[in-house]
């Protein structure tokens, strides 16, 4: 019966797998590259066929590889689905697919004409401390047993006929679950210490949810009890007598006609989305769903001052609170201790907004508790919201479709250790190269790009270099790779012979170390002469004039996509300011590939797929333009890769944000900030232009897909950049010894750590360490806490 069924859902489009009842996960050592292609029937039949570890059930795959399919997970025993059924449009009811699981719960099942996002929590609620998921969803990335396994059963239609809703058709399900939330978490209202409440309190856990946007009792009490002791502070005030509603319109946020549901709740919808809605707003706590409102986090509540701060001061809470000083909000601090006024920083505790020096600001100098003798030590006075690490990339976002995934997929495929950030990197840099000189966006950008990839050795980084030679030499473009460069007059001399390259450099960590090495900025060291003819793609590039030689040559418009990689620890352990800051590391892509995955009989980089070799022939010889192919080779003419109008108002909406963000770093003299969302913009709309290529080689058109794709790597990889300079960038020794114990303990397990092994990993004298640890307790950063052991328990410490 599984093998049958099995077979049919692979024919019907399905990513279907082997998998291990009790433990609900596919029964293979590696799967992880079927999301990037449907396994063959051989295949299938060869799993399901082993009788002694043969599998008990099937499960699958969610996301792009199988449809963009969908599925709704009815949990605690399916006591939900009745509620959502009938909040459900009766004109979709019987086009749904729905099975019920062994637990009582229930899958709703159906695919969706356009993208969908990764998992989801569409609703919760609290029990006894315990929050308890009761309906959530598996997207891109995500799996699930299906029948016939045992225990599962189809009660409505067919996996092998599912339905394709439209967006607004699957908005509608979605808002339906979400209706039955009984569950907030707790209002985010500053970013950091809830014990220095900075112009505003975090509004506790239990307050939260009392208004859980749902079925539950409401009560805003919560917000007055907040501000009750500390009315003096503007954001306070804000989160009482503020009007939340007029900032989120002014920036772009729309009430529904749905505005006020039978819950209490009013409907919002997010800026750029014409149906729907986003969060809700409810006793003046905004509780947002979305995954692509940002500045909002999805499933986070924010307090009026959160938000205000957010929307029109980029999470600058200091700053939020000054200005609504100027604008009335707050009473008078004249008859408030030190503590509460915040000393000269309009009623901020700026210690509680930076992780930073405690001793670094204005009010600082007036409390001889706050740190006093540490204040050359502690570090910044650059005014930073703390910065959540954003991690690694998420899987999904190295799906391209077209080229790119069938380059990705034979790499996997055959790499001895298939890594899917790898197999990313190199195929994306193919791309870049196949389309250097060929194609341009509307604004003149040009598909360059340099990738480093952070390997550790033996992660198997050589195949996607490999896959690459192999295909250039196929469609013969071997000329336009090269290898190592040793300096950047060797760069100019291989682009002047071929006009566009490839580098697959493995020794980057010399070139990062050249950044932090000339001080002189010397205009031919590697880095240098890398940003120039990046920034050079779209202009005339001219070469130095060499020995024997009149006058310089040029090159119009050069192309170099580079695909570098180093090794993870040098790179974090070289990040400085000057690196962060330098406008040739702004411009690169990079990719934390991670540990080497489980190794796979290796297959053979010559046997590259006919249908990769035929779409890289195809770029390889188009040649756009009107003029004299002689005169393309050295002047050529790109085609223009258009925009949809969805995808141009996309882009037109990240830029401005961008701006906006670029606008308060330079207010705040952040230059790490100010370099970062400089580029996020550019870098995005180059990587939908690449994505645009992919899907279709012969017409490419950026559109809405590609767009959102590009904005969401492009914004991770901001975001990546900003947490690095928190976390690795010092002011000085002693504020790197800080920054060491922070990073410690957040990559321990509980983000906690007893003395005596912190003790011995900072390698310093025990006066210094104490000194260390009292500074991070008083910025908020660390609290004392008792780590049970097998005999006793010790002292240690965890990240607050």
């Amino acid at each position: 019966m599984l093998t049958h069924a099995a077979n049919s859902y692979l024919d019907a489009g399905l990513c279907v797998l082997p998998a291990k009842r009790a433990e609900k996960r596919p029964a293979l050592p590696s799967w992880k590259r079927y999301q990037e292609r449907l396994p063959t029937a051989a295949e299938l039949s060869a799993w399901i066929a082993n009788a002694r570890n043969g599998p008990d059930a099937i499960c699958i795959l969610c996301g792009a590889i199988s449809g963009n399919l969908e599925m709704i997970d009815f949990d605690a025993g399916g006591e939900s689905f009745a509620a959502w059924w009938d909040h459900v449009p009766a004109e979709l009811r019987d086009h749904l697919v729905v099975e019920t699981s062994p637990s009582g719960g229930y899958h709703v099942i159906y695919r969706c004409e356009a993208a969908i996002c990764g998992n989801l929590k569409l609703a919760q609620r609290k029990v006894d401390d315990k929050i308890v998921t009761l309906i959530e969803t598996r997207g891109e990335g995500g799996l699930f047993l299906c029948a016939p396994t045992p225990g599962y059963e189809l009660i409505q239609g067919d996996l092998c006929q599912l339905p394709v809703l439209t967006a607004d058709q699957r908005e509608a399900l979605l808002q339906a679950a979400r209706k039955l939330n009984e569950y907030v978490p707790p209002v985010v209202n500053v970013p950091r210490n809830p014990s220095h409440t900075s112009g505003g309190g975090i509004v506790g856990e239990s307050a939260a949810s009392s208004v859980a946007h749902g079925n539950m009792a409401s009560d805003n009490s919560h917000i007055g009890a907040c501000a009750s002791d500390s009315a003096a502070r503007p954001g306070d005030d804000f989160n009482i007598r503020g009007d939340v509603r007029a900032v989120l319109e002014q920036h772009g946020w729309l009430p529904t006609t749905e505005r006020h549901g039978a819950d209490g709740n009013e409907y919002w919808r997010r800026p750029g989305k014409d149906s729907g809605w986003s969060a809700t707003l409810k006793e003046r706590v905004f509780y947002v769903f979305s995954s692509n409102a940002a500045p909002f986090e999805p499933n986070r509540a924010y307090s009026p001052f959160s938000v205000y701060t957010l929307l029109n001061h980029g999470g600058d809470f200091e700053q939020a609170a000054r200005s609504l000083r100027q604008l009335g909000y707050g009473g008078d601090t004249s008859n408030l201790p030190a503590d509460s006024a915040g000393g000269d920083s309009g009623g901020v505790d700026i210690s509680a907004l930076l992780a930073m020096s405690v001793a670094q600001g204005q009010g600082a100098s007036n409390n001889s508790h706050s740190g006093a003798g540490l204040s050359n030590n502690a570090g910044s006075g650059e005014h930073r919201a703390d910065i959540a690490d954003p991690g690694p990339i998420p899987e999904h976002l190295f799906h391209v479709p077209g080229f790119v995934a069938e380059v990705m997929a034979f790499t996997l495929a055959n790499a001895p250790y298939p890594n899917v950030g790898l197999a990313f990197c190199g195929a994306i840099a193919l791309q870049s190269l196949l389309t250097g000189r060929k194609v341009r966006t509307p604004g003149d950008l040009r598909p360059n790009i340099y990738l480093l990839a952070l390997a550790s050795s033996g992660t198997g980084k050589d195949f996607p270099r490999k896959v690459n030679s192999r295909v250039l030499f196929q469609v013969g473009m071997v000329s336009a790779l090269g290898d190592k460069f040793a300096s950047g007059e060797g760069i100019q001399d291989a682009l002047a012979r071929t006009n566009a390259m490839l580098f697959q450099n493995d020794e980057m960590d010399g070139v990062l170390r050249q950044i932090n090495l000339d001080r002189e900025n010397k205009r031919e060291s590697i880095p240098n002469v890398m940003l120039t003819l990046y920034t050079s793609a779209n202009d005339i590039y001219p070469l130095r004039v060499r020995a024997g030689q009149k006058e310089a040559g040029h090159i119009d418009q050069p192309h170099l996509t580079l695909f570098g990689t180093a090794t993870p620890q040098y790179f974090y352990e070289s990040l400085s300011h000057r690196m962060l800051t330098n406008g040739f590391f702004a411009r690169m892509i990079i990719v934390d590939i991670g540990k080497r995955g489980p190794g796979q009989s290796a297959g053979s980089v010559r046997n590259v797929p006919d249908d990769i070799i035929r779409v890289a022939r195809w770029w390889a010889e188009f040649q756009p333009g009107t003029r004299h192919a002689n005169l393309l080779e050295m002047h050529p003419d790109p085609r223009v890769v258009t925009l949809d109008r969805d995808a141009t108002t996309a882009i037109e909406h990240l830029q401005r944000m961008t701006e906006v963000e670029y606008d308060r770093s330079e207010l705040k003299r952040d230059e790490v900030g100010r370099t970062a969302w400089s580029r996020t913009c550019e870098n995005a709309t180059k990587l939908a232009m690449l994505y645009a290529c992919s899907e279709n080689h012969e017409n490419p058109i950026i559109t809405l897909p590609a767009v959102e794709w590009a904005t969401a790597f492009a914004m991770h990889q901001t975001r990546r950049q900003l947490f690095l300079a928190q976390s690795y960038v010092a002011e000085n020794p002693f504020h790197a010894e800080c920054l060491k114990v922070v990073r410690k303990l957040r990559e321990m397990d509980g983000q906690q750590m007893q003395r005596q092994h912190l003790l011995r990993f900072m390698r310093c004298k025990a006066a210094d360490f104490d000194q260390i640890i009292a500074t991070l307790m008083q910025q908020g950063e660390i609290m004392s806490v008792d780590i049970p052991t097998k005999t006793k328990t010790a002292h240690g410490y965890g990240l607050a």
